[in-house]
């Protein structure tokens, strides 16, 4: 059995589209984190981040590791005791250096909008739908982005 849950939220009121148009790079950052058992790496972070990194450069996004934007998927994996299943929840955020106009030498890292895939599977398809959620992430990513930068 599986079981899958996905949320959207985007920064109010603004919409999607006016914070991704003109969107010029990103760099994205994974994190896998698996509390009861860190030895078990079904997917690791690298994969996971080529993968995302790869999607995005297909659909024209460019990928670069200065970029004051990132796109941030987090893993987070649990394992109750007494089953051979994962529950896992994975969320992907965009995020931006933003200055604060009240203090010119202050920046901070805002969140513009995220994106939350929650699932139960059996620990034999725990990397297939890990991989499988961040791509489905990426996909809706994508579809916001290229929705506010049609091409020409």
């Amino acid at each position: 059995m599986i079981l899958t849950a996905f949320v959207v939220s985007l920064a109010a009121p603004t919409h999607a589209d006016e914070m991704l148009r003109g969107l010029p790079s990103v760099v994205v950052f994974v994190s896998v984190d698996d509390p009861r058992t860190p030895q078990l790496r079904v997917v690791t972070g690298e994969t996971l981040k080529t993968d995302v990194e790869l999607r995005l450069r297909q659909s024209g996004v460019r990928v670069e590791p200065n970029s004051r934007q990132a796109l941030r998927l987090v893993v987070l994996l649990l394992k109750p005791d007494s089953r051979d299943s994962y529950v896992y929840h994975l969320t992907m955020h965009l995020m931006e250096m933003v200055h604060v106009p009240r203090n010119a030498s202050n920046s901070i890292l805002a969140t513009w909008s995220s994106i939350t895939r929650i699932g139960v599977t059996p620990t034999s398809d725990l990397a297939e739908e890990i991989r499988k959620g961040a791509r489905d992430l990426t996909d809706n990513f994508l579809n916001e982005y290229l929705a506010a930068n049609p091409k020409p």
